[in-house]
């Protein structure tokens, strides 16, 4: 199915629930000191509905109060009109994805079962996870206009988001485009060296310990004659 789209066509969908309650998570302390942090116990939610297009960087998204069939159609709705050529929509096999009818600018087709890691948009919730992390939000309008914020910058520069430190940080190449970028995913120029140093130290003692920890046999023999005892 994928050969009759091209790239930039191509597309996947998924979603995330927010709302009041807050989302924990580790904390660094010193020894012996129990971590605190900010908590709301709430009840209110809605769902962040998400397209991305892994080739181009493209991100569409709406905020829906549920996560049911009507909701991801009238999501569905409002993306094909923003679609220009007919687009191929992957998302997982939850129950809700299903089109109530027959779209001419999109087709719905379904991942393997049991399969987030081969949806780009988990990448992008895994970020949103990160920052929602001990925040603490009075109202749905509260969390929604956090999270708008947060996408907007994901908008601004697509490129930048798909380079983090969490999947990068080794290579200093990365570390100088982030470097150049103004996004959550940059890098002030002055603590850019800073990043480089700490990465070639961190391959110089890889090095060193994988070498300690296979280290090279002489592959050469010492004498090429060897003399032997001879029995009179």
């Amino acid at each position: 199915m994928r050969g009759d789209y091209k790239e930039e066509n191509i597309e996947f969908e998924d979603e995330m629930r927010i709302g009041t309650r807050t989302d924990l998570g580790r904390k660094w302390s010193p020894r012996g000191v129990r971590p605190t942090g900010r908590q709301k116990i709430g009840y209110q939610y809605l769902y962040s509905y998400v397209t991305v297009k892994p080739f181009t960087g493209e991100m569409f998204a709406c905020f829906l109060p549920r996560l049911d069939k009507e909701c991801f159609n009238l999501f569905v709705e409002q993306r094909s009109k923003e679609l220009s050529e007919k687009t191929l929509m992957i998302a997982d096999g939850a129950g809700a994805h299903r089109l109530s009818e027959n779209r001419q600018q999109l087709e719905l087709s379904k991942l393997p079962p049991y399969s987030p890691e081969l949806n780009p948009v988990e990448r992008l919730f895994q970020e949103l996870r990160r920052r929602l992390k001990f925040s603490v939000f009075e109202t749905l309008d509260e969390a929604e206009n956090y999270v708008s914020q947060a996408l907007q910058e994901f908008f601004k520069n697509a490129d930048a988001y798909w380079f983090t430190a969490s999947t990068s940080f080794a290579n200093p190449a990365v570390t100088v485009a982030r470097s150049m970028s103004d996004t959550f995913a940059g890098i002030r120029p002055a603590d850019a060296p800073g990043f480089i140093i700490a990465q070639l130290a961190g391959a110089l003692a890889a090095t060193f310990l994988f070498r300690w920890l296979l280290p090279i046999e002489k592959t050469d023999a010492e004498n090429l004659l060897v003399p032997h005892e001879t029995n009179d």
